[in-house]
């Protein structure tokens, strides 16, 4: 029988994305946020994954500075052995988009150590950005219980474009066309959808057997591109196969940080903290070229797990308004669901 499961969605705000808030982070106009705010960001980002310890974790706007996709072991950048830290294998599938010199971003799966793993007898694949899917990729996993390989699943992480109806449908249809007839599925992600608009979605996800889990009305999971807080502004979501249920009747909705700054108000920067990284990412002993034969360079093989550790510290945020909200270091919130069978 599975055990109940609980699973995460998150848009964890691509480093190669901050240029689109250079207001809030108090740089130039169209610049990155610093090496020090991204470093301090990183270090909030892991201690919610390893307060929350989610069995099954579904990432959006991943790119390199957080987790890399083309090498063996990599120190990443809040690692410390000293500590206790929840270990996850993760998979990736990052590419560059329409420009070869685009950074590498896409979406990310975490699977607990000891609790799940990625399924060998069924293949992973990655739904590549196109122009069809508005750039935006997906990325389709089974995996099983590592104490019961009968029980599976398949997780599908999509990340899907704003203000395109048809290729929001043709990445979830793609996606859903990657998954094995009969299979369990547990699909969510950062939808850019307004609960106002998301009855198409829900349909054609209906089509394919699965249901939204609703969140909380009027809690937002996004501050929005104007960096404020809205409680219309839901647009991250969960589904589930008919097979499975959510123990609770809604998503639980993490935090949003404050208004206008964002997840840069009150971060206290550590200097020392990012000597070692430059805005380029963490280096590792491997060589960067180390890529999977038959990939691109900067492809990673969603097949091939690697291995990820997240802190319990939290980089030393003081929330200096009473009024906001925590800041977990994005500026979308987690959504968090007990997901078990149905009998």
């Amino acid at each position: 029988m599975m055990k109940n499961t609980n699973v995460m969605v998150w848009n964890v705000l691509a480093h190669i994305h901050t240029h689109h808030q250079a207001k809030s982070h108090g740089g130039e106009e169209k610049s990155l946020e610093t090496v020090a705010q991204r470093y301090a960001r990183h270090l909030l980002i892991g201690k919610v994954l390893n307060r929350q310890a989610p069995d099954l974790v579904l990432l959006q706007e991943v790119d390199e500075t957080l987790i890399p996709n083309n090498q063996v072991r990599i120190q990443l950048p809040w690692k410390d052995d000293s500590m206790n830290y929840a270990r996850y294998s993760y998979h990736t599938a990052m590419s560059r988009g329409r420009h070869a010199e685009t950074p590498l971003e896409g979406v990310a799966i975490l699977l607990k150590e000891g609790v799940w793993e990625r399924d060998p007898s069924c293949r992973a694949m990655r739904v590549e950005k196109t122009a069809a899917r508005g750039w935006k990729s997906a990325l389709v996993l089974p995996v099983r219980q590592c104490d019961n390989h009968s029980e599976r699943l398949t997780l599908i992480s999509v990340h899907l474009k704003y203000d395109n109806d048809n290729a929001k449908m043709k990445l979830l249809q793609d996606a859903m066309s990657a998954v094995a007839e009969g299979a369990d599925v547990i699909l969510g992600g950062d939808f850019n959808t307004k609960l106002e608009h998301i009855a198409p979605l829900d349909a054609l996800l209906q089509a394919y057997g699965l249901y939204r889990i609703p969140s909380a009305p009027h809690v937002p999971t996004s501050l929005g591109s104007a960096m404020r807080y809205s409680p219309e502004s839901v647009i991250d979501y969960i589904y589930v196969g008919c097979k499975l249920r959510s123990v609770l009747s809604t998503c639980v909705v993490g935090p949003l940080p404050p208004d206008i700054k964002g997840p840069w108000e009150g971060l206290e920067l550590d200097p020392k903290l990012a000597i070692a990284h430059t805005t380029d990412g963490p280096r590792s002993e491997e060589s960067n070229s180390t890529a999977v034969q038959g990939q691109r360079s900067g492809d990673r093989d969603p097949e091939t797990p690697q291995s990820a550790t997240f802190p319990v510290r939290n980089g030393g945020f003081s929330n200096k308004n009473p009024n906001c909200r925590l800041n977990d270091g994005s500026d979308h919130a987690w959504l968090l669901a007990t997901i078990t069978r149905r009998f």
